[in-house]
């Protein structure tokens, strides 16, 4: 599952059919895992924990690079959150 730029893994560590709630672990590209929870259809988000909070506001990660680099027309191909490189050789 996915909201916005962030992603839900795994399995969902517990679902509350009485209650209509479910609990599960999301992240985005920079942020470690926090708790979530929400109702069965995803509605009404919520966080829960926010780990490591003071110690991300301090670091300067830059760009995420999302997915495997790939070799095509003479080049390797490297895709960013904001960039895609062109690698060859001079």
């Amino acid at each position: 599952m996915a909201w916005g730029n962030a992603i839900v893994w795994g399995t969902t560590l517990d679902i509350n059919e009485k209650a209509g709630l479910m609990a599960y672990f999301s992240n985005d590209f920079r942020h470690l895992d926090d708790l979530y929870v929400s109702a069965l259809d995803g509605n009404g988000q919520r966080q829960l924990t926010r780990l490591n909070t003071a110690l991300w506001s301090e670091l300067d990660l830059g760009e995420t690079i999302i997915g495997t680099p790939s070799i095509s027309h003479g080049g390797l191909y490297v895709r960013s959150d904001g960039h895609l490189w062109k690698i060859t050789e001079p």
